[in-house]
């Protein structure tokens, strides 16, 4: 295929049938160059930008157009693009206005999902950079930086959770980050509802989002095995009193009765919460649960919790039906 072609195809959509339907939005320089349109939306940029930053537009723009076959808008060359004019006037924002990734601080993901949309298709590498970067931040692909992380400083949305993540899992399948997988499923496993996980949820931008049925099947099977290994595993600690492993390793315990009644209690805070168990299997060590146990018995437990943590993190994929890491991380 003529490469020329292939660019124009990225490039251009089907003109809308009507002129009067054409709608100018916000970025709308009077001094621009060049009219990007999205559908019915128009969006007058700097072909300057728009070639320094893309590869894909520096070819378009490359590429002599007839005179008489062009289409332009205030003297303006129009562009037609087959994506949504809402991640076009983020990824415009972004470019020529300086707005998102200059401020720093949390974004949207609906910012976020334009920048990897736009950025990977447009090769605007700033900005898939800038979308990853937040991505893997809050959907780390390793133990030391999800022990690291600190929810919501990367992206923030005032929407449910189940909405931001499923979202999330959709943007994984669609541009093959399978690494974000496992802690979005581990997410949907400890703090969503299966009433949730079987919901459907209505974005700003007038769309709908809920799980695939794969996923759904994913989440509940995960569910499972998550509950059953949790008390086996992380939290062996919590609930093996009488087992000769525990009871040897605590051997020096200057306080039993104590710390029994402190396990007994941790037991009922965080398992009993309703009819169903709850899925608490990647829950890092809280100081709090050692405060009312002997120094020897926080110590143990918290040893013995990290160690399994690290056993189930390098099982986690797999009980979602993925990969392990290494063959993950090398995608």
């Amino acid at each position: 295929m003529d490469p020329q072609l292939s660019q124009r195809s990225r490039l251009q959509q089907p003109k809308p049938e009507s002129v009067s339907q054409i709608k100018r939005s916000d970025p709308w320089f009077d001094d621009g160059t060049v009219i990007i349109q999205a559908g019915d939306t128009q969006f007058r940029a700097y072909r300057g930008i728009l070639t320094v930053c893309s590869p894909i537009f520096q070819d378009m723009f490359s590429i002599p157009q007839p005179t008489a076959e062009a289409e332009l808008v205030d003297g303006c060359p129009v562009v037609h693009v087959s994506d949504s004019a809402e991640d076009w006037q983020y990824v415009l924002r972004a470019l020529c206005e300086r707005r998102y990734v200059s401020l720093g601080g949390s974004l949207s993901l609906s910012v976020i999902a334009a920048f990897l949309r736009l950025g990977r298709k447009y090769e605007i590498a700033q900005l898939h950079t800038e979308a990853l970067t937040r991505l893997n931040y809050e959907f780390p692909s390793t133990l030391e930086k999800c022990e690291e992380m600190v929810y919501s400083t990367m992206i923030e949305d005032d929407r449910p959770l189940a909405s931001l993540v499923f979202e999330v899992i959709e943007l994984a399948h669609e541009h093959n980050l399978r690494h974000l997988l496992p802690w979005a499923y581990t997410v949907c496993c400890h703090h969503i509802t299966f009433e949730d996980i079987f919901g459907t949820f209505d974005l700003d931008n007038g769309r709908r989002i809920k799980l695939a049925n794969d996923d759904q099947r994913i989440c509940i099977i995960g569910w499972r095995d998550l509950v059953s290994v949790q008390t086996k595993l992380p939290f062996f600690w919590l609930s093996n009193d009488g087992n000769p492993i525990w009871d040897e390793l605590v051997a020096a315990c200057s306080s039993k009765r104590r710390c029994i009644a402190a396990r007994q209690k941790l037991r009922d805070e965080i398992f009993c919460h309703g009819e169903s168990p709850k899925c608490c299997a990647m829950t890092f060590w809280d100081t709090e649960w050692g405060v009312d146990m002997c120094g020897v018995c926080g110590a143990e437990a918290k040893e013995m919790h990290h160690q399994a943590l690290v056993k189930l993190w390098y099982r986690l994929p797999t009980i979602f039906g993925l990969p392990g890491w290494d063959k993950i991380h090398e995608e």
